[in-house]
């Protein structure tokens, strides 16, 4: 569906603000480490599953 007034426009920002903080503080995302080829197949490693607000807080 569409938006069709300010209004409408002004409600879906608002609630896409709320969005961004519950998905970088608490959505928890798995970073792929490494991906190696088997025959046909890859095999890929995970990190531990970390919330971007985690992962930028351990980084250097």
């Amino acid at each position: 569906m569409r938006y069709d007034t300010e209004q409408e426009l002004k409600v879906l920002n608002e609630l896409y603000g709320h969005l961004r903080l519950y998905t970088n503080f608490f959505q928890p995302v798995m970073k792929i480490v490494e991906k190696t080829r088997v025959g046909s197949r890859v095999k890929k490693k995970y990190d531990i599953a970390r919330t971007p607000y985690k992962r930028v807080l351990e980084s250097p």
